[in-house]
């Protein structure tokens, strides 16, 4: 199992890039909203859906992350 301070680190990454992946998503959902051209929208809900299935994985990644360093602050 890593190191705390490596746990850490890959949490404050995690965190950077959920914040990318929201802002990702909201443009696609702007777009979708607000678009005229059907073919903009059809490429908002591409990257709707691309974008939800990184967030899905980001924070399950996110959740183990914290899981092992719950179990590393119990163990000492």
């Amino acid at each position: 199992m890593p190191d705390r301070k490596t746990l850490e680190a890959e949490l404050r990454e995690l965190d950077e890039r959920r914040e990318d992946i929201e802002r990702t998503l909201r443009s696609a959902l702007d777009r979708q909203r607000f678009a005229d051209d059907p073919a903009v929208k059809e490429t908002a809900q591409t990257d709707e859906r691309t974008a939800l299935r990184e967030l899905d994985r980001l924070m399950t990644r996110t959740r183990a992350v914290e899981g092992q360093l719950l179990q590393q602050r119990g163990n000492t």
